[in-house]
């Protein structure tokens, strides 16, 4: 589980999400993916809902990571392939 640290205490960031303004999403599940999403949390200690959330705040921080690699990829090799180029011209 996320917290924010304020002066004092650690408040989870559930309870500091709630104060914000919050969307919402439906989604459909098979049975047995909802069935170990709720088995997953309750080994976390979580909610459904918090699990969820991390869930999805840690893909989308994976997805970005990936992202950043494969742009800075791209990038050394079109210096590679300019680097090329201008030798054989």
């Amino acid at each position: 589980m996320w917290y924010k640290y304020t002066p004092g205490t650690f408040i989870p960031i559930s309870i500091v999400i709630r104060r914000q303004q919050l969307k919402q999403i439906h989604i459909r599940l098979s049975e047995l993916l909802h069935r170990e999403l709720r088995i997953q949390a309750a080994i976390k200690e979580q909610t459904l809902q918090d699990y969820v959330v991390d869930a999805i705040r840690d893909k989308i921080a994976l997805d970005q990571a990936n992202m950043e690699l494969m742009l800075a990829k791209e990038a050394t090799n079109d210096r590679s392939n300019e680097s090329k180029l201008n030798q054989l011209a």
